[in-house]
């Protein structure tokens, strides 16, 4: 029996699908990641994530399970051990398993995103191989005189620490020593490698910033503060930016996918000059998007807007898979079943997502669901701005997409009130036009479909689990948003 086939996934964390070369993005943000999807890998035009932010849909990228079932996310920050992940029937099968991660959200030990993988790098714990080159690699890309993010040598109210992120020529030498000096050559291997270039606080290099837009629009975008409290307050309504600045703040966005491309390109380059590509499977994929504005909102806490689920979705396999572009709506936990598929692995006997991308069983129905709402942003806020009112931000979210439609449901936590909104996702992608008057019939329809979707999902019992973050994973939260600083703006 012939050795099965290496694995790897590379996830642009932050990375939404409409922003990138190989989209149609407005911008030139990813053009050797574009000649090599066009020459080697098929590309999935309608991939849409399973919710909105990190935790609950790595949680689904590894299981297969949609946030209802495996419980993680805000209110649960932990994968059950019972739970069955890739890497856990990979590894039993006799793959080595390797992880590069630049987020503490995949904390092996605060979060158990990353069970399975029996050797895992991290680039922010202080200690650790990787974290001095990943901090060396976010301090080179700090201009002067940019005053936009906490970590900006200008700004104001400067974090120094918990830079160790922007490590994506890091993950490259992680996994580089791994595959020559741990891996055993005896044995096929699966590797996650995480990218966070994209992921706030942005700073790309300035040969990134003066490829995408002129200088006039870098300037504008270095003196535009856009750090975690002025975020907070557009989103919640409580301040504006002008259409320039948000032009500035969405070149800085493609700038970063700029640096992206290149980490990423050269990786696979290497590895295509190792011979290792040959006989890999590679994904290219992201956890969710971001918002750049649309309905008013920047980052990606809050609601299922396309801006926030649809992703690039890419895969490469040689002499097995003809590069080419798939239509159809894929749901990117379907990585479970396809990869399984691939290597032609038998099936755990649990619950998961049934969707192999290369079947014939598609079915073109995709959903998207958050559960938890970002309490600790809102009452961050509500100190801020008395009178803030919580209704228009506690909700939860369940979304549908078939064919061009994509219906959104969203509900008041605690309360009776329902909202559904209606877009044509192909012809409307930035969601201008709420069709749900005009098309009653496609909302009654979705709305069925939903409801009984919701209905052959099974709540997760999920087991009181208690950690505690290091002060290295807490001081990356805060850098990167999740975490709210003491000295945070009143």
């Amino acid at each position: 029996m012939s050795r099965p086939p290496n694995v790897l996934i590379l996830l642009w964390d932050t990375v939404r699908a409409d922003r990138l070369t190989m989209y149609g993005g407005p911008q030139v943000t990813t053009p050797r990641m574009d000649r090599w999807a066009r020459d080697h890998a098929v590309v999935f035009e309608r991939a849409v994530a399973p919710d909105f932010w990190t935790v609950p849909t790595h949680a689904s990228l590894f299981t297969g399970l949609p946030s209802r079932s495996h419980g993680t996310g805000a209110d649960h920050l932990w994968l059950d051990d019972e739970r069955v992940t890739l890497a856990e029937v990979l590894a039993a099968r006799g793959f080595d398993t390797y992880a590069f991660s630049a987020n503490p959200n995949l904390s092996p030990t605060s979060i158990n995103l990353l069970q399975g993988f029996g050797y895992i790098d991290t680039s922010y714990i202080r200690d650790a191989p990787w974290h001095r080159a990943s901090n060396g690699a976010t301090l080179r890309k700090l201009l002067k005189r940019d005053a936009s993010t906490e970590i900006s040598r200008a700004h104001p109210r400067r974090i120094s620490g918990g830079l160790a992120f922007n490590a994506g020529p890091v993950a490259h030498r992680a996994f580089s020593r791994w595959l020559e000096q741990v891996h055993d050559p005896e044995k096929p291997w699966f590797a996650y490698l995480s990218y966070m270039e994209a992921h706030k606080p942005r700073v790309p290099s300035l040969n990134a910033r003066r490829r995408v837009t002129d200088d006039d629009t870098n300037w504008l975008a270095l003196a535009t503060d856009v750090s975690l409290p002025k975020q907070l307050a557009y989103t919640y309504n409580q301040r504006d930016w002008s259409p320039a600045e948000l032009g500035a703040i969405r070149a800085v966005y493609d700038a970063s996918l700029v640096d992206l491309d290149d980490a990423t390109a050269d990786l696979l380059e290497d590895l295509e000059a190792r011979g290792i590509l040959e006989d890999t499977i590679v994904v290219l994929t992201a956890d969710h998007g971001e918002q750049l504005g649309e309905h008013h909102r920047i980052g990606h806490r809050m609601g299922l807007d396309r801006a926030l689920v649809h992703v690039p979705l890419v895969v490469s396999w040689p002499d097995h898979l003809g590069p080419g572009r798939v239509s159809a709506p894929v749901s990117t936990s379907g990585l479970f079943d396809t990869l399984l598929g691939l290597l032609d692995v038998e099936r755990p006997p649990t619950e998961y997502l049934r969707q192999d991308w290369f079947g014939s069983d598609l079915s073109g129905t995709v959903f998207s669901e958050s559960y938890g709402w970002d309490v600790a942003s809102f009452e961050t806020m509500a100190a801020r701005f008395p009178g803030l009112a919580s209704e228009p931000y506690a909700r939860t979210w369940h979304a549908v997409q078939r064919g061009p439609w994509w219906l959104v449901e969203s509900r008041g936590v605690g309360t009776d009130t329902l909202e559904r909104r209606l877009y044509d996702a192909d012809h409307d992608p930035a969601e201008l036009h709420d069709l749900s008057e005009a098309q009653p019939e496609v909302v009654a329809e979705l709305t069925r479909v939903l409801a009984e979707r919701d209905a052959s999902i099974a709540p997760a019992v999920v087991i009181e689990h208690v950690t505690e973050q290091t002060d290295e994973e807490r001081a990356a939260l805060e850098v990167l948003g999740y975490l709210s600083r003491d000295d945070d703006e009143k």
